[in-house]
């Protein structure tokens, strides 16, 4: 092969790698953008489909605000305390929960209470009776008898079983006039909650 021939080889091999590597820059080219088009418009699915989500979470969460109302509003409370030696009772109220101020019934007032809510069974009555809803229930307990931590979980259970707290006796139900509360009596003779209605 002669100097001249192998000039022509290799200007022949030069120009076909040169374009093949102009042709291959330029399909690199148009696949990173491809790639890129598609990054996109899966971040924006992606993006969309959060949105969306969202939308459907929130709108779940109002739904259950407005099924579920008693988890939203402020409990009203109530309470009578027997008195043991005199036969009288104590009667209080707070109508804006727990924790507002109560209101102490007079003498007549908590007698028409005490009427409405035993009846004539005044005297099975356990001498503390508490109606509200569990949360409520614990501020309450705790503050007049002392509830320790260990009970709070009794008074947010189905457990209708006696326990002890402050010298007395207690045992909660369900108060069957009011979806969400419970009722509570607690007394120094656990004989007399065994009756308890």
């Amino acid at each position: 092969m002669s100097f001249f021939g192998a000039t022509k080889i290799a200007l022949l091999a030069i120009s076909i790698i040169g374009s093949t590597a102009g042709v291959g820059g330029s399909l690199s080219y148009k696949l990173k953008n491809k790639l890129s088009e598609q990054a996109r418009i899966k971040r924006s699915q992606d993006k969309k489909q959060r949105v969306e989500a969202e939308k459907q979470a929130q709108t779940l969460r109002q739904k259950r605000k407005e099924e579920d109302p008693i988890e939203h509003k402020v409990f009203k409370a109530e309470a009578i305390s027997k008195g043991v030696k005199n036969g009288n009772y104590l009667c209080w109220e707070w109508e804006k929960g727990i924790h507002e101020d109560k209101t102490t019934l007079d003498n007549g007032k908590c007698k028409e209470k005490v009427q409405k809510i035993w009846g004539e069974n005044s005297d099975k009555q356990p001498e503390k009776w508490f109606r509200s809803n569990p949360d409520s229930a614990i501020v309450f307990l705790n503050n007049s008898l002392s509830l320790s931590q260990n009970k709070f979980s009794i008074l947010k259970s189905k457990d209708n079983n006696l326990w002890e707290t402050g010298g007395f006796w207690c045992k909660h139900k369900e108060d069957k006039e009011n979806e969400g509360m419970i009722i509570v009596g607690c007394d120094k003779e656990s004989w007399k909650l065994s009756q308890w209605e």
